[in-house]
């Protein structure tokens, strides 16, 4: 089946986080080749992604994203707190 008549409304998406998560919050769709990806800003401003892989998609692939993720997390955040401590 086409990745395009396997697309997932908006509308999903938000039902999908409130009875998942209790998560409400304005939803943009991110590029992605293989899953689907959503930016999540919650309305207390917390953000997140939500990832949505096939069923059948290999679990270890996904632990991957997960860590990469994670990294590129942690390195901004040290990047910022680096840059804080700057002399100017």
């Amino acid at each position: 089946m086409s990745p395009e008549k396997l697309l997932i409304s908006i509308k999903e998406i938000k039902k999908i986080l409130k009875h998942n998560y209790n998560i409400i919050g304005s939803i943009n769709r991110l590029d992605g080749e293989i899953d689907y990806n959503f930016r999540v800003e919650s309305s207390d401003k917390k953000e997140y992604l939500l990832k949505i892989s096939r069923s059948n998609f290999n679990l270890d692939y996904i632990d991957y994203q997960q860590n990469r993720l994670q990294y590129f997390y942690q390195i901004k955040i040290y990047l910022k707190y680096k840059n804080s401590k700057k002399n100017y």
